[in-house]
């Protein structure tokens, strides 16, 4: 189990608080923003930007993606991303 631990990866999709300039993005408070493992690696207008954090990681040896989405997440865009990960990762286990 811990061998395991070290190969977890975690994207966090979420909107930015405030307005800031971090990692040499330029973020608007209410933007989308992207982490992966923490560290803050993409910015933009709309929450499509998940496909750039999963393009950052070697899914091809990936099994399972479990997704969360918070109360605020309209259930048709929840449903998108879903559909949008199925399609592009057939080979990973969506839950």
């Amino acid at each position: 189990m811990k061998d395991a631990i070290l190969v977890v990866k975690t994207i966090e999709i979420t909107r930015a608080i405030r307005s800031a300039h971090l990692n040499g993005l330029s973020i608007k408070k209410k933007q989308a923003i992207g982490l992966m493992d923490g560290e803050l690696l993409v910015a933009g207008n709309n929450l499509a930007k998940y496909d750039q954090m999963l393009a950052k990681m070697d899914l091809k040896n990936t099994e399972i993606i479990t997704i969360y989405f918070g109360a605020d997440t309209e259930l048709a865009e929840a449903q998108q991303v879903s559909e949008n990960i199925r399609e592009k990762y057939p080979g990973c286990k969506l839950r």
